[in-house]
């Protein structure tokens, strides 16, 4: 597979666990007297964001390794975890 914009594939899995690493540091914490949220919440938004960045990474090691299939399902899994994520901080900032 070709590079994206001229730019290795490694080289973008190396920025997106880069990301993850910045992710898993910096979370959404709960707003000043907020509920302590139930650990399914507490635990897609510890660690959703992260995650969404880590299966980014693995699929564009595997499409520089030519793995197409398997680097798709990967990028895929990214998505429907980032789905899951975002619907998950939009439920938290509401109930508050």
């Amino acid at each position: 597979m070709q590079p994206w914009f001229g730019i290795p594939f490694w080289l973008w899995s190396v920025a997106a666990l880069i990301l993850a690493a910045v992710y898993w540091r910096v979370w959404p914490h709960p707003r000043a007297g907020q509920k302590r949220r139930e650990p399914w919440l507490a635990a897609i938004l510890r660690g959703g964001h992260s995650l969404v960045w880590i299966l980014l990474g693995l699929a564009c090691a595997l499409f520089g390794l030519d793995q197409l299939e398997p680097g798709i399902l990967a990028a895929r899994a990214a998505l429907a975890v980032y789905l899951v994520f975002v619907g998950a901080f939009a439920f938290d900032r509401n109930r508050a």
